[in-house]
């Protein structure tokens, strides 16, 4: 007996893109194409969707992030595309899979069913700059030069990332030295300086800098310096 010859549509996912990490109950960009590798076209409607799972396969304890309708027909080797900004739903710190699912009610009969699906790893969680160790001089006259060095930590569950700065191609933030009358930081303190780090700390990552600053001609009297993690 001669072998069937299956024939019809048959989705499949040329690319997804998404956040590697993210903010709990935060907005993300999703983008997907997909295109049909069947011997028939696909006739719509249909619904992709992304979810959120603890897991690599796709059931009803997901979370639905965002869907799309495909309207219309999809002939035979054509491509198409999905863009949204969605919203995280807000569960608990750690790592799960963001999996784009096409076609997530069936209802195109498609030749192969089994490859519909594309995951990509997620870590859901915040960054958390603390100050583990500050040095400075204990006494020092008014306008000399001092040289201060500290330790920052992410004692977080994710990545610390700055804002994207255009003009140095990458993500930045400052951590800045004031000196104050008192230990608490407000806009009455004197900014001494500046470090400007560049890229992610993965967590638990941490980073040393050091900088020569001068101090401001003050009256003599006790003060504090105050180094302040991702600075505003």
């Amino acid at each position: 007996q001669a072998g069937a010859c299956v024939t019809g549509p048959d989705l499949v996912v040329d690319g997804f893109t998404a956040p590697a990490t993210a903010v709990p109950g935060a907005l993300v960009t999703l983008h997907w194409t997909a295109r049909n590798e069947g011997t028939d076209p696909a006739s719509g409607p249909w619904v992709d969707r992304v979810v959120l799972s603890a897991d690599v396969a796709y059931d009803a304890g997901d979370t639905l992030v965002a869907e799309a309708q495909r309207e219309g027909t999809t002939a035979v080797g054509v491509s198409y595309g999905a863009t949204i900004t969605a919203l995280l739903p807000d569960l608990p710190d750690g790592s799960y899979h963001l999996l784009l699912v096409l076609d997530a009610t069936s209802a195109s009969i498609e030749m192969r069913e089994g490859n519909n699906v594309r995951a990509l790893p997620i870590i859901l969680g915040w960054a958390d700059l603390v100050v583990d160790a500050f040095s400075a001089p204990a006494t020092a006259a008014p306008g000399e030069l001092v040289t201060l060095t500290w330790t920052a930590r992410n004692a977080g569950t994710a990545p610390a990332t700055g804002p994207f700065d255009a003009e140095e191609g990458g993500e930045r933030w400052h951590d800045r030295v004031y000196v104050s009358a008192d230990a608490v930081f407000d806009a009455e303190d004197t900014l001494l300086g500046t470090h400007v780090h560049a890229g992610a700390l993965a967590a638990g990552g941490s980073y040393s800098p050091m900088i020569t600053a001068q101090l401001p001609a003050l009256p003599d009297g006790a003060y504090h310096l105050l180094v302040v993690g991702d600075a505003p």
